[in-house]
């Protein structure tokens, strides 16, 4: 038997649509991570939004059943949390008894799904949240906020995790298509660049009221150049935010290098986040870029903490702070090798595997 026939199996399931870049980049970054500790298969719903009702409809019953197989048949289980699957989510909450299962929160849905107007859903969400916190599966929050809202309800659980987002850059080529694309995007940037000004980016193609109330403030220092890729609308704020229209993730990758700065797209009020881990600061920090947010992200509290303006912090005190903040000169090289440890998928989802693994004594990599 070779060494990788040896390792348990994990399956990754993904109880809805992966059609977002960015989503599909955080998950296969993910599935990588967790490549390197076991077997990881994943596994996402069979459809599209494009397809009719009832197409969807098989699509969730397939979905559930082939889960629920896959679930019994692998060792381990990861699943991203969706209140439309309650009778998964239930019947993983029983295995957990007799296997690591992890299951990761992504939104805050108290909030969510009651201003959306999703009310079963909710009643759904409640229902299966008092099943999953009294069973041993173990709970892992990207947001700050809603992880301190459950370990203040349960202080006393192990299994409720916060979990830090990680970035992964794509490896695989450039296309000759966006290879053109990029040296394009490159020549506006650079016609943009003048002595003594730094280029910020925003990367949201539908920013927050609290990310247009960030921007509003930035347009009024001369030194600050602001980009907008993926909204158009932030035009109106202020005639010299260049916009540029919605890249894929790889390209991204390479096209941030050529800024200054990362501007967070900030949570909005209606999603009841209020700190936390943003995936696009995650990209701006692992290229090597300083960014400008005004909410509590949980790189705060690492070594990145200096090359992260929270301007909230600073409240009467912000103008004058921000200058010198400007005025700095970042260590880019830096900023990318602090940031590749700490938004290492592997080793972010290593740690809490760990806890499930110790919850039923399962051999793995991480434990010799």
């Amino acid at each position: 038997m070779s060494k990788r026939e040896s390792q348990k199996n994990l399956i990754y399931l993904f109880p809805s649509f992966l059609e977002h870049p960015g989503l599909q980049r955080k998950v296969s970054g993910q599935v990588k991570g967790l490549n390197a500790l076991y077997n990881c298969q994943l596994y996402a719903i069979p459809s599209s939004a494009l397809h009719p009702k009832w197409h969807r409809a098989l699509a969730y019953f397939r979905f559930t059943i082939h889960s629920i197989i896959k679930a019994i048949q692998c060792d381990m289980t990861y699943i991203r949390l969706n209140a439309k699957y309650p009778l998964l989510l239930y019947i993983l909450s029983k295995l957990a008894s007799k296997k690591p299962i992890i299951i990761e929160v992504n939104s805050n849905y108290n909030v969510e799904l009651p201003y959306l107007g999703r009310h079963f859903e909710y009643k759904c969400y409640q229902w299966i949240m008092k099943k999953l916190i009294h069973s041993k599966a173990h709970l892992a929050f990207p947001s700050q906020t809603v992880y301190d809202e459950v370990k203040q309800v349960h202080p006393h659980t192990h299994q409720v995790h916060f979990l830090q987002n990680g970035y992964i850059k794509d490896d695989a080529p450039l296309t000759d298509h966006e290879e053109t694309k990029l040296r394009q995007l490159i020549t506006t940037i650079q016609a943009l660049k003048k002595p003594d000004t730094k280029l910020a980016v925003l990367v949201s193609s539908v920013p927050s009221p609290r990310a247009i109330d960030l921007i509003q403030v930035l347009t009024h220092y001369p030194t600050l150049k602001l980009v907008s890729i993926g909204s158009e609308s932030l035009n109106s704020i202020h005639a010299s935010i260049t916009y540029i229209p919605t890249i894929s993730p790889k390209i991204l990758d390479h096209l941030l290098p050529y800024f200054d700065l990362g501007v967070a797209p900030q949570y909005s009020h209606e999603t009841g986040f209020f700190g936390g881990s943003i995936l696009k600061t995650c990209a701006y920090l692992a290229n090597g870029l300083p960014i400008i947010t005004d909410y509590e992200d949980s790189l705060e509290t690492t070594e990145l903490s200096p090359y992260i303006f929270n301007f909230r912090k600073y409240q009467d005190q912000f103008p004058n702070e921000f200058k010198d903040w400007l005025t700095v000169e970042h260590d880019r090289n830096q900023i990318k090798s602090i940031a590749k440890p700490i938004l290492n998928w592997e080793k972010i989802l290593g740690s809490i595997i760990q806890k499930a693994i110790q919850d039923h004594e399962i051999p793995s990599k991480l434990t010799k």
